[in-house]
């Protein structure tokens, strides 16, 4: 999903722009939820900050498939020690490594785990 972080400027709480309200914390916005003209209006907005989203900004929010891909990345930067006796990723091991405040379970870990290894990956050997 191609997303944009929209949030107000300093100093500006709230804002109502394109018939949506805009706060300080921000808001991630699908590029195809807004017209041209509607993102062009809040681009042009000087109350208003537009940068797209990062992979934790679409996590944060709940987004699967940003999950899913964070999950992936952070068992490829794994080392030999971060892996179980059965082969698996520690769950400890990748909390460390996905966005703070990341909720994974040992079912989401294996669903993913599986689509890594069937892609190839090799846990790391030890030395």
């Amino acid at each position: 999903m191609s997303a944009r972080l929209v949030k107000t400027v300093a100093g500006v709480e709230s804002f109502w722009r394109c018939g949506r309200q805009w706060t300080k914390a921000g808001t991630i916005v699908p590029v195809d939820d807004l017209t041209d003209d509607e993102w062009k209006r809040i681009m042009e907005e000087p109350r208003l900050v537009v940068e797209p989203a990062s992979e934790a900004d679409l996590v944060e929010n709940g987004d699967d498939e940003a999950l899913r891909r964070v999950i992936a990345e952070a068992i490829h930067q794994l080392g030999a020690e971060d892996f179980q006796k059965d082969g698996k990723p520690r769950i400890e091991a990748l909390k460390e490594l996905l966005p703070e405040g990341t909720k994974i379970n040992a079912a989401l870990r294996d669903e993913v785990f599986k689509e890594e290894v069937e892609g190839g990956f090799t846990a790391p050997a030890e030395e």
